[in-house]
């Protein structure tokens, strides 16, 4: 399996696989950015290629911080030294402009990253594991692997403003998947993708480790948060535990957070639907055809 940053592809055998942020894309729906400017270039009354450009700009210095951020993250766990190239002309004034932001930023890393370590004494660390499944066609990278007597810890490094259970704006789409809808927040979401990164590992090491699942194991499931029927959404706590497994790391609060433990059977079951591949797949359980082929409703989407 290889990995091209630059196109962010993976490619195993000549197969081009999609990533795990291409599945929760797929799972909770994608922005729709042109709707959206519309409404809010008509309510302020400003240009709309001006909104998108404005976008454009702010999701381009998002993604430069980010991406060096997470860059000497794993430097300062490897503890080789970091030296971030910037790619474009664009990316070195980003980092121009925001120099104050980005030490700020790396200090903060230096301290989540004792923490880490304070944590997870006596672990294998292991930074940016690439993961995948020949038979579900689906890899990723997980930030940072811990491993101990049998026990793997996954942590994903974030540095959005802020980690929440709140669902976006009434505009945006969230998940429509029976039987379960999870609000479309960056919680919820970056806990299916750690989710899909332990089911990635797991059959990293046991590429048929998928078919240990059968019928009944799905039968039994039976989850009810945030439950939408009709045009009435049922805003309940969400039932699982948090996971001793998963974990947010938060870089601009330098928090550790647990992710919500999502039944591996529902994180399959999401990673089946949103996969472009799961119409290719020719050796697949039999619950795949049996049960999820016709069983993803879509309902109408709910203002929140």
């Amino acid at each position: 399996m290889k990995f091209y940053p630059k196109d962010h592809k993976y490619i195993h055998e000549g197969i081009s696989y999609p990533s795990a942020s291409a599945i929760i894309e797929a799972y909770f729906g994608k922005f729709r950015k042109y709707d959206v400017a519309d409404k809010y270039a008509k309510k302020h009354n400003i240009r709309k290629s001006k909104v998108l450009k404005d976008w454009a700009d702010k999701a381009k210095k998002a993604t430069t911080i980010g991406t060096l951020i997470h860059e000497y993250a794993e430097t300062q766990v490897s503890g080789e030294n970091h030296e971030y190239m910037a790619k474009t002309t664009r990316e070195k004034e980003i980092i121009q402009d925001n120099k104050d932001k980005i030490e700020e930023l790396k200090k903060k890393t230096d301290s989540v990253i004792k923490k880490i370590k304070k944590k997870f004494p006596d672990y294998e660390y292991t930074t940016e594991m690439i993961m995948y499944s020949e038979k579900l066609k689906l890899a990723g990278t997980a930030d940072l692997v811990l491993k101990k007597e049998g026990k793997v810890v996954i942590l994903d490094y974030k540095t959005s403003k802020e980690i929440s259970q709140t669902p976006f704006a009434a505009w945006s789409p969230r998940s429509y998947t029976h039987p379960v809808c999870f609000p479309n927040s960056n919680f919820f979401k970056y806990s299916v993708q750690t989710g899909i990164y332990g089911l990635l590992y797991k059959t990293t090491q046991d590429q048929d480790y998928i078919f240990k699942y059968k019928d009944t194991d799905f039968e039994t499931v039976h989850i009810p948060p945030y439950l939408s029927f009709g045009n009435v959404y049922y805003n309940k706590p969400y039932p699982f535990p948090l996971s001793d497994e998963f974990f947010i790391v938060h870089i601009p609060t330098e928090r550790i957070i647990p992710c919500i433990k999502i039944p591996e059977e529902l994180i399959l079951k999401i990673i089946i639907i949103g996969n472009p591949f799961s119409k290719l797949i020719k050796k697949v359980p039999t619950w795949y055809f049996a049960k999820y082929k016709n069983d993803i409703k879509i309902t109408k989407r709910v203002t929140l």
